[in-house]
């Protein structure tokens, strides 16, 4: 969830649980309050590449069905979902070695 968006975590995090300094608790402790976010946190939303909670964008879906609305380009429904044109790609280190060698290798040294 950090790296999809630092910024959405933290405030979703200060806002839920009144925890502002994210970097003062344990792992284990932060990951179990990120999976306790309602659907509707700013993270959750993002993750699954919408700007809207699920209600309004359902709601919008049927909107575009009830107006017969097929091709999609003009669809009310299209403004609540991110559009991506690059998928994201995260490398996994297992060491800090590996890590190390990989940031050596990308910044020319």
């Amino acid at each position: 969830m950090l790296a999809l968006d630092r910024g959405a975590f933290i405030c979703d995090m200060a806002e839920t649980y009144g925890l502002f300094d994210i970097y003062g608790v344990p792992v284990t402790l932060l990951s179990t309050l990120a999976v306790g976010l309602g659907e509707n946190s700013r993270i959750k939303l993002k993750q699954n590449g919408l700007k809207a909670p699920w209600d309004t964008v359902l709601l919008a879906l049927l909107v575009d069905m009830l107006s017969g609305e097929k091709d999609g380009k003009d669809r009310l429904s299209s403004a609540f979902f991110i559009s991506e044109e690059t998928p994201q790609e995260f490398a996994v280190f297992d060491s800090p070695e590996a890590f190390d060698r990989e940031r050596a290798r990308i910044l020319g040294g």
